[in-house]
């Protein structure tokens, strides 16, 4: 057992090593002055009344011209007032009627069918776009091929538990730029993503594509599969996209387990990167137990594994580096990993925001 924890978190090392540099690698495309299309920023949202204020005056600070930029938030049956905060900002609401299908996709199709630009950028209402952000985003499409194009979010600060969610996505969206940028997309990122108006009509939009707890992650997997559209998720300050982190332990819990039934409609090259990430995590506990020698060492080398993907997320977005929180963090992943699967065997289900959700 210990030959064999050594052997998977060397082996872990070197794939975490590969795909940080093929992350670092990969850079946005500047923008230019002569290509300035007209774009739809399409904000979901759902019950966030207290937060879409904050957003909708980030979007309205944006650097991009203000003629050829237009904000429309989808409202997925709030029962707040999220539809009066959209009108006290001068910003278009879509919201649906109570008899018309409910999730973020139905809302976000509806606020495109009403929308104008050649280029829809997606974000979510507890998100804080930095002022250069559409126009950065929007530059990526200057070539014909763009389909869909992802930055990376990074959460704000807070406590340890905000720290650990800044991490965990880190972690995620790094490794996922490496993936994207050796031709291997794993997911996208559906509050910072930007998607060209053909190639969402190339699918048929959300409503020719399966019902998915990750609506992102479905559009993104339909644009690379059945279109000859490229897509990507860049790790770039220059897309960066910031969001509030959540409070709860549990809401993380229930965010983590959505995103974890989404996955489940991976292709088997999705499945076996979960996998051995899994069988990772699983040998190292084993070695711990059986030869705790071995099995440290092969904690610790995991442990620099991550921090080195976490170091190169550093480099390109915000991260609060509270490496103190490192150690917490590690205990977080592996109680994620581990644990998960066996969850979503013994419920293949979550609540979120109000909703259950199955696979």
């Amino acid at each position: 057992m210990a030959s064999i924890a050594l052997f998977l978190a060397a082996s872990y090392a070197v794939l975490a090593v590969v795909l940080a540099r093929h992350a670092d690698a990969r850079t946005a495309r500047p923008p230019r002055s002569d290509f300035t299309p007209t774009i739809s920023v399409l904000v979901a949202a759902r019950n966030e009344a207290e937060r879409l204020g904050a957003c909708l005056e980030a979007l309205r600070q944006q650097s991009y011209p203000p003629d050829h930029i237009e904000i429309i938030v989808a409202d997925d049956h709030s029962t707040d007032g999220t539809a009066d905060v959209a009108r006290r900002h001068g910003v278009h609401c879509v919201r649906l009627r109570s008899e018309e299908p409910t999730g973020k996709a139905a809302a976000l199709h509806a606020a495109f069918e009403i929308s104008r630009g050649s280029v829809l950028l997606v974000t979510d209402a507890d998100c804080r776009p930095p002022r250069d952000w559409a126009r950065n985003l929007t530059a990526q499409f200057d070539t014909p091929r763009a389909g869909i194009v992802c930055g990376v979010t990074s959460i704000r600060d807070g406590g340890l538990l905000a720290r650990l969610q800044a991490f965990d996505w880190a972690l995620l969206l790094t490794v996922a730029a490496g993936l994207s940028a050796i031709g291997k997309p794993l997911t996208a990122m559906g509050n910072n993503m930007a998607i060209r108006r053909e190639a969402y009509l190339a699918v048929g939009g959300y409503p020719a594509l399966p019902d998915s707890v990750t609506e992102d992650y479905a559009l993104f997997r339909a644009v690379a599969h059945r279109t000859s559209f490229d897509v990507e998720l860049l790790l770039d300050a220059a897309l960066e996209n910031r969001t509030e982190p959540l409070s709860r332990l549990r809401d993380v819990v229930a965010q983590r387990r959505r995103w974890a039934l989404g996955g489940l409609r991976s292709g088997p090259g999705g499945y076996l990167f979960y996998l051995f990430v899994w069988c990772v995590h699983a040998a190292i506990v084993a070695g711990l137990i059986a030869a705790p020698p071995a099995g440290l060492l092969a904690l610790g080398i995991k442990t620099a594994a991550d921090a080195r993907i976490l170091y190169e997320a550093g480099r390109n977005v915000r991260l609060n580096r509270a490496w103190a929180a490192l150690p917490a963090f590690e205990a977080y992943l592996f109680a994620y990993v581990l644990l998960m699967p066996l969850s979503l065997l013994a419920r293949p289900s979550t609540s979120w925001r109000g909703r259950t959700y199955t696979r």
